[in-house]
């Protein structure tokens, strides 16, 4: 009989230990950002932002998405949930805003880098108390340009700046981006 109790439980200290990441990300409850369109669907340029939501990540989108659209790119905001259903390849650059958990990037964002190897316009911004702490480079797929910031107010300029000179060279692919500076 102790074994029937054993065995269920040993089983999800292992899956736990396994990938606290996966676990904690997966149980751990965060709201998605919200789902919206900002400017001309038809535009040559297209920025897709994928993510967790927070007040300071939704200044990010905010900064962000108002930049992008006086430059006549299309953005579309879709939540973690469903960022699934989005092809990266469907897209000029694709940001993802997400929070540390377990010392590690969300398991949805690295899944999707995964899911897209040779696709190198993938720009994570995470978020954590000590960015330092937050995932070694080691865990984060090699196609992702990757920011770890804490959440603090004071630090947003610096992170939107930085954030939206990546997108830039990603949509306009280098060269193109520093003649239109």
């Amino acid at each position: 009989m102790k074994w029937k109790a054993f065995v269920p439980c040993s089983m999800l200290i292992f899956l736990f230990c396994a990938s606290p990441g996966h676990f904690m990300s997966s149980t751990w409850p965060q709201k998605s950002i919200q789902a919206a369109t900002y400017g001309d669907s038809l535009a040559g340029r297209r920025v897709l932002i994928g993510g967790i939501s927070s007040p300071f990540k939704d200044a990010i989108v905010k900064t962000i998405v108002d930049s992008l659209i006086k430059d006549s790119v299309f953005v579309k905001t879709v939540g973690m949930g469903d960022l699934k259903k989005e092809k990266a390849t469907s897209w000029n650059a694709v940001l993802l805003l997400n929070t540390c958990m377990a010392w590690e990037l969300n398991y949805k964002v690295k899944k999707f880098a995964k899911k897209y190897p040779e696709y190198t316009s993938i720009v994570a911004v995470t978020t954590s108390g000590d960015p330092k702490t937050c995932g070694s480079a080691k865990q984060i797929p090699g196609n992702i340009d990757a920011i770890s910031t804490a959440s603090e107010k004071q630090k947003l300029p610096e992170v939107t700046s930085k954030v939206l000179d990546l997108l830039r060279i990603k949509i306009y692919k280098g060269k193109e981006y520093e003649n239109a500076r």
